[in-house]
């Protein structure tokens, strides 16, 4: 993983569970006084992690992720994952960066068929 100097803490996917921002709620980043834009380096104190105390209670899955990652003093480097069929495919990373929706049940009650327009955006 390197030195952490170039990964975002929050919004990079450096950790084995996935991007940290989208596993916690919005409210512990800034209870972590962690900035959106803070950077794993900030957790690497002298080649070790160091999670600070404030933060130990919350973040315990990260915490037990972190014997995956390795410190060092290489550069970071983006790693784009190759698709089950072993090859690298644009489809496959649009998905991955981007946020998928998940359907709410009410759904169909405001968008339906024979729906007025107006109706439907008043709702």
């Amino acid at each position: 993983m390197g030195n952490g100097r170039d990964t975002n803490l929050w919004l990079d996917p450096w950790h084995p569970s996935g991007i940290l921002h989208d596993q916690f709620p919005i409210s512990l980043l800034y209870d972590s006084n962690c900035s959106r834009d803070a950077k794993v380096s900030i957790i690497i104190h002298e080649g070790q992690w160091h999670i600070p105390e404030h933060l130990a209670f919350h973040l315990q899955p990260v915490i037990q992720g972190l014997d995956a990652v390795p410190i060092g003093e290489d550069q970071d480097e983006p790693v784009w994952n190759i698709s089950l069929k072993g090859e690298f495919s644009l489809k496959d990373r649009y998905e991955a960066l981007t946020r998928t929706k998940v359907p709410v049940s009410w759904n169909n009650i405001v968008w339906f068929s024979h729906k007025i327009p107006r109706h439907s955006f008043i709702s």
